[in-house]
């Protein structure tokens, strides 16, 4: 579908603009011209059977987005009218592009991203790092990180997907299987001896929601300088009563670099 909408959908405006879909239903819609800001709302109301939004500028600088995004809502629905999965699209999280630091010039890390979903793939470019090419099922992406292990890195970020769409699909059984996997997988990762070995998610998203929620996450960091305390099962409450506390996850980064022996000193 998203070749059937670059070759029939047009946009009037000094720029250019590409429609890519990236992953299942997902896709990604980036303008690029003058005059273009990035404040608008999301016109998905992340609530089935319920219209779409009209995408809303909330600045000034933003007006000329939201007509551009407008056009191209509506030239989608009139290219997509006669198929039967897909009859329209839903836009959320626009945002103008800004350059953000790289991970090797902000914590002196050279970074690999070991992930199949796109959007964790960009973000990891955005920041510098490379990316494996996409390694497929579970234990594929377990067996890459071994493969780029010690080569020229010493930063390894490995993302698991699917335990947020079981959680997302209310699939509480599904999610629990794909935690038993990286569980059993993990072994895989520990015998590479990693000096900081940190376990955490970025978001809950408990199964009887059905969405992304406000709860902590559980952490676990390993490290020879990490102090031992009492809890010996992962999960939300017993890391709530951990050593590591209850913390904003911005803190995270500090405390793994500081476990690893990679600062000169922690605090002021």
């Amino acid at each position: 579908m998203s070749e059937k909408i670059r070759e029939k959908v047009s946009l009037d405006f000094e720029g250019d603009y590409f429609f890519e879909s990236v992953s299942e239903h997902r896709a990604v819609f980036v303008l690029r011209g003058q005059g273009l800001g990035g404040n608008l709302a999301d016109t998905d109301p992340q609530t089935t059977g319920v219209p779409a939004k009209e995408p809303t500028p909330a600045s000034e600088d933003s007006k000329k987005t939201a007509e551009l995004v407008r056009s191209f809502i509506d030239q989608v629905q009139q290219v997509l009218a006669d198929e039967d999965r897909a009859t329209g699209i839903l836009l959320r999280g626009f945002e103008q592009y800004q350059p953000l630091p790289a991970i090797r010039d902000r914590f002196k890390l050279d970074g690999v991203c070991v992930a199949d979903y796109p959007m964790y793939r960009g973000v990891s470019r955005l920041i510098g790092m490379d990316v494996v090419p996409r390694p497929g099922g579970m234990k594929q992406r377990f067996q890459a990180l071994q493969k780029v292990y010690g080569e020229k890195y010493n930063f390894y970020f490995l993302h698991v997907k699917h335990s947020d769409s079981k959680g997302e699909d209310s699939n509480f059984e599904g999610k629990v299987k794909v935690i038993e996997e990286v569980d059993q997988l993990l072994p895989l990762v520990t015998r590479l001896n990693p000096d900081v070995l940190v376990v955490s998610a970025d978001h809950s998203t408990p199964a009887i929601m059905g969405q992304h929620s406000w709860h902590p996450v559980p952490v676990m960091i390993h490290s020879k300088y990490a102090k031992v305390d009492d809890v010996a099962t992962f999960d939300e409450y017993a890391c709530g009563r951990g050593m590591l506390g209850l913390r904003p996850g911005v803190q995270l980064m500090g405390l793994a670099l500081a476990h690893g022996g990679r600062l000169r000193k922690y605090g002021a």
